[in-house]
Formats: structure tokens, C-alpha cells, sequence
């Protein structure tokens, strides 16, 4: 991205016509005291309503927002390029790359989208200007603009991209009630709209209304999941799938919408991949809380386990060659600019299936020959589910090997790393395999690393911190009737853990004993890092 055109001083000396923010004089004739005649059209009134970046009156200086927070070019850009990157592949898909970094180059784009953007890039920064604003803090003027200049009345797809932009923000912020209220505003707007059939000027268009509907559809199974809700909007199984990431980005802005009625296959899409493996996750999901409010025959439980698993199952089957998980993909999709949406995919898949296999753990501590009678298809399950946890672990690493092409430092993962990390504690607390011992022991510590880092950007990290010490103060106490410990069953409790990931648990509500127990620390060893009785944020 660059400047809008020269002014005529910086064409005729043929130099770079840098401002200092949009819609001001340039650098040059500022210092010298001349009238800067920016050459550039000005920007058409947008038919949504909303104000748009660069001021439409067309003479090069007026201002365009609150001067203290609209950053220079090198800094907007740099913003922009950090959301494309680490948020825009992980809490939703709501633009078309190209054209929003034109639509910024050309003043264009509302402001709302860009400040709230910026609200959750400014965080990765590494600019000077943030030098010593703490990472957490840095998006919080713009998210505030971005709140202010929210208009309900505007019924159009830039007020839903907005809403689904503050949502996210009250998401890492762990304000639930604030987040569900910008999350269902965006999904009625988009059933007001009927935003997949709603009419666009071109297929960029066409297809950017059918990627925020889905994405509006995927991030209320998340939020009304974790708060215990009814769901908002309901999927649409008579809507087309995104389109292969390849093409769409690729798509010319002027190419003519295309109306079908029935879309192509779109398996080679990987957002569209993203939405059917959703679908199960949120079947799951309902799965196990139907089970722990419930009085169910066992039998059923392991009818509908079985039936997920098949659908899990069926789901990796289906997976094009060059999606499904390994070392060669991972690098064709990073090359192709699309790394981390492969990484999360994969991310997604594993965790759904250690959320579906988690009961097991539990009822796995029961020996066959015990009077407790377990199915052999426990055993099988718990293994699938320490094997899915893992497989989750060594993505995240190697996707962090390659910090520009693959990394992903969302907080979701954070949450879904604690959750892994339970399931090593109960590896670490029970298995009798030294090998997987040592190899559970060195997740946990590797999971806390990046747990760490994750929690210097994201506010709601805090609360996983706070999630995994109650979850080790709640593997210390012991049932005297059963003589095994219970902190593993899949109860109310437990499925709070679970799902309500932008909260504490507080393990008071289960458990009244057991704070400090020198014994536990002991089974985790006394390796740097894992050593109780801590006030700093580590292990708990």
C-alpha cells in the first residue's frame, strides 16, 4: 500500500509525497510553508451511510478523525497487514484483502471497519509509536472510536462486518454480555438482509456477503455455546458455500456477480471445510450438554459418541489430498498465503474431537476387572482423546516455527491449549507408560510457554491462566468413596471448563479441599516453571 497520488511541489522534484495522516498536507510542503495541491478524486458519499476514510470534500485537508488516533500511512498499513495475519484467519473472514487494502489506499472504506481493525491489531505492533503502550492497551482508543461511531439505523452489511468487529473485541476484553449483544444485532441484520441472497454489484461483493454470513453464523455457535444460549441464527444447509480460497482472492473487482442456484462443490475451499466441521462442533457441543443435564442410558451415550466419531471421521476422509494435515501441506498453503487458516482448520478439528472424547477420561480410570463395569469402547476413546490433544500440540508448535506464514496467536487457541493440557495432567497423573509420561510433561511445559506469550497481547488469556490452576487445584482432591479421583468427570462444572472460555471457573463450586497439596507437585516434577505456590502468572 502507498499514498494517494503527489501533490504537484513532490511530483515536479519526482520524491515520495508523504503525509502525516490521511486527508492532510504532505511532509515537504508543510516544512516549507506551501499550499499542498494533493492531486486525488474525492471520495464519492458511501451509500451505506457511513463516514468514509478520507474526507469526500476533496481538498486534501480536512481531517478525518480524532488526530491523536489516526496513525500515519507506514503505521495504518502495517495495522491493516496485522489483522490480515493473525485476526482476520481465526475470529471471522469479513473482507476481500485486495479490495479493503484499496479501498483504505483510496480513502474509501468506512472508517468504523478500520478503527476496529485496528482495535485488534494494534497489538502485534512493533511500531515506535507504541513503544511504551502495553500491547493490551494499544487497540482501545480505536475500539472506542469504532463504538461511537456504530449506527444501528444503517441497516447494511457494513453495520453487521462492525458489530462482528466489537463483538470480537468484548470477546478478548471478557466482557460476555457486550459481546453477545454486537454478535446478535449481526445476526438479525444479516437475516433482515437475507445477506447471502442480497443484491451485489459484482462477485467480490457477492461473495464477501456469503463469507460474513457464515462467519456470523460460526462465531454465534462459539458465543451462545460458551454463554448457554439459543442460538441467534440458524444455518441455512440452501446456502452456497465460500468459494476456494485461490480463486477468491484473485477475483477481479469488476467481475459480474454470478447467480446460480445451485453452487459448485466447493470442497476445495477451505473456509467452506471450516463451516461443515462447525456444524459437527456444534452438535457435539449440544451432545455434551444434553448429557451432563440429563439422565441418559449409557448405551445412548455411546450411540451418539459413535455417531460423531463417524462424522469426524467421515469428515477428515473427505478432506482434498492437499488439505489434509502434513508437512508438505502445511507449506503449499503458506506459500499460497494461507498458512494459518490451514493451521486453524486443523486446530478446529482436533479440538472438536477431544471436546467429543473428553468423558472418557474419566470413566477410563476403572479397571475391566473392577466391579465397575466400562465398555471396551472406553478405553478406545480415552486414547483418541489424549491422541487428539496431542495431535492439537504439535500443530500449534509447528505452525510456530514459521512466524509469517503460519503462526497463529488468536486467544480461541490459548483456551483450546488448556483444555489439551488437562488432558496430558491426566497422562501425567494416571498413565503408567513412562515414554508418554516424559511426553506429556513436556507438552505441559511447552503449552504453558505459549500460553504466556499468548496472554501479553490478549486480556482473556487471564482467565485460562486462572482455568488450568483450578483445574490443578481440582485434581487434588480425591473421592474416599470411590478412591479415584473425580476431577476428570464430565459434569455441569467440567462443561463450564470446557466451553465458557472468557471466564475463571471457580473451583470452589466443586471442590473444598486440596489447595496446596506438596504431592502433586511432585507427579509434576520440579523442572523450571512447574513449581507450586507462584503468585506471578504461570502454572497453577
Amino acid at each position: 500500500m502507498r499514498p494517494l497520488s503527489a501533490c504537484t511541489a513532490c511530483r515536479d522534484r519526482r520524491k515520495r509525497c508523504d503525509r502525516p495522516r490521511l486527508g492532510t498536507s504532505c511532509t515537504f510542503c508543510i516544512r516549507r510553508g506551501l499550499e499542498c495541491t494533493v492531486e486525488q478524486h474525492p471520495s464519492p458519499a458511501r451509500e451505506d451511510g457511513y463516514e468514509p476514510l478520507v474526507s469526500s470534500r476533496g481538498d486534501g485537508a480536512a481531517p478525518i478523525s480524532p488526530a491523536a488516533l489516526m496513525p500515519d500511512w507506514e503505521l495504518c498499513n502495517e495495522l491493516v497487514d496485522l489483522y490480515f495475519r493473525y485476526i482476520h484467519v481465526a475470529f471471522h473472514n469479513l473482507f476481500h484483502r485486495p479490495s479493503f487494502e484499496a479501498g483504505v489506499l483510496d480513502g474509501t472504506i468506512p472508517k468504523i471497519l478500520v478503527f476496529g481493525i485496528f482495535g485488534l491489531s494494534a497489538r502485534f505492533s512493533s511500531h515506535p509509536y507504541f513503544v511504551d503502550i502495553d500491547p493490551q492497551e494499544r487497540g482501545r482508543p480505536y475500539a472506542k472510536e469504532a463504538e461511537r461511531l456504530l449506527d444501528l439505523h444503517k441497516t447494511c452489511l457494513t453495520t453487521i462486518q462492525a458489530c462482528v468487529l466489537l463483538g470480537a473485541i468484548q470477546v478478548v476484553e471478557m466482557d460476555s454480555a457486550t459481546e453477545s449483544i454486537f454478535y446478535t444485532i449481526a445476526c438479525r441484520l444479516a437475516m433482515i438482509l437475507d445477506l447471502p441472497n442480497a443484491p451485489a454489484k459484482t462477485q467480490t461483493e457477492q461473495e464477501v456477503n456469503l463469507r460474513v454470513w457464515w462467519s456470523v453464523v460460526a462465531t454465534d455457535t462459539w458465543s451462545s455455546t460458551a454463554l448457554a444460549l439459543p442460538r441467534a441464527i440458524q444455518p441455512r444447509y440452501d446456502i452456497d458455500m465460500p468459494m476456494d480460497e485461490r480463486v477468491f482472492l484473485k477475483l477481479s473487482p469488476t467481475e459480474p456477480p454470478v447467480y446460480r442456484q445451485h453452487g459448485p462443490d466447493q470442497s476445495k475451499s477451505l473456509i467452506a471445510q471450516m463451516i461443515k466441521l462447525n456444524g459437527i462442533l456444534y452438535d457435539i457441543n449440544t451432545f455434551n450438554t444434553k448429557a451432563t443435564t440429563e439422565v441418559l442410558q449409557e448405551d445412548r451415550v455411546l450411540d451418539s459418541v459413535a455417531e460423531l466419531s463417524a462424522a469426524l471421521e467421515a469428515w477428515q476422509s473427505e478432506l482434498p489430498a492437499d488439505m489434509q494435515y502434513n508437512a508438505n501441506n502445511l507449506q503449499y498453503w503458506a506459500d499460497l498465503g494461507c498458512g494459518p487458516s490451514f493451521v486453524v482448520l486443523h486446530i478446529n478439528f482436533n479440538h472438536a474431537s477431544q471436546l467429543l472424547f473428553y468423558r472418557f477420561l474419566h470413566n477410563s480410570l476403572h479397571h475391566p476387572a473392577s466391579p465397575v463395569a466400562v465398555d471396551s469402547a472406553t478405553f478406545d476413546y480415552a486414547a483418541k482423546c489424549r491422541s487428539h490433544a496431542a495431535n492439537l500440540c504439535e500443530i500449534i508448535y509447528a505452525s510456530s516455527l514459521h512466524a509469517t506464514t503460519t503462526e497463529v496467536q488468536y486467544p480461541l487457541a490459548g483456551h483450546m491449549l488448556v483444555i489439551a493440557s488437562t488432558v496430558h495432567l491426566h497422562t501425567l497423573l494416571f498413565g503408567t507408560d513412562d515414554a508418554e509420561i516424559a511426553r506429556a510433561r513436556a507438552r505441559l511445559e511447552h503449552n504453558f510457554q505459549i500460553i504466556s506469550r499468548l496472554q501479553r497481547y490478549w486480556p482473556s488469556l487471564q482467565a485460562s491462566f486462572s482455568r488450568l490452576r483450578a483445574f490443578h487445584a481440582a485434581c487434588m482432591d480425591v473421592d474416599k468413596h470411590e478412591g479415584t479421583d473425580v476431577t476428570f468427570r464430565l459434569d455441569r462444572w467440567m462443561l463450564r471448563f470446557l466451553l465458557d472460555f472468557a471466564k475463571p471457573v471457580d473451583v470452589a463450586e466443586r471442590y473444598r479441599e486440596g489447595a496446596d497439596n506438596p504431592a502433586l507437585w511432585l507427579r509434576l516434577g520440579e523442572t523450571e516453571g512447574w513449581k507450586g505456590g507462584s503468585t506471578e502468572p504461570g502454572p497453577p
